[in-house]
């Protein structure tokens, strides 16, 4: 199964480039969803998982999925992760969500969290996506511009 489904992913990357992909799958999660504007409004299992997901390792590869899309863009070229090469996330979301210097899109439900955020002046500097299957909520979605 994992094998039809790499073919799949991969054969989609050839045909789109993953800044399309990241947008489509961003517009997905988004989609029939109410903007949320505080942190209080997080559905409360998913705030109980991403603390767990960002400071236990073996937890965190535990919940990526297997169709996950996820790209750091830098300057003059782009690094595409998949479930086998992770780099670890241990980013606090929270810890900036009042910052001043920072927009937030945030969309959550009792399936689906998405956060996009922008530096005021340069643009969108990431994306994050996370989807409850069967259950459990896995990344679907991350993507952190550098340039």
């Amino acid at each position: 199964m994992k094998s039809i489904l790499f073919i799949v992913i991969l054969f989609s990357l050839q045909q789109k480039n993953i800044w399309e992909l990241i947008d489509e799958k961003a517009k997905e999660l988004k989609t029939g969803r109410a903007e949320l504007s505080k942190l209080e409004d997080i559905d409360s299992s998913f705030n109980d998982f991403y603390q767990r997901f960002i400071t236990d390792s073996t937890f965190q590869y535990s919940r990526i999925s297997e169709s996950v899309l996820a790209a750091v863009f830098h300057c003059e070229s782009t690094d595409v992760f998949t479930q086998e090469d992770w780099d670890l996330i241990t980013y606090n979301f929270k810890e900036d969500f009042d910052n001043a210097r920072y927009k937030h899109i945030l969309v959550s439900d009792k399936d689906v969290f998405y956060l996009q955020t922008w530096l005021i002046e340069v643009g969108v500097i990431s994306q994050i996506g996370f989807e409850r299957i069967d259950g459990q909520w896995y990344i679907t979605l991350f993507m952190v511009n550098v340039c």
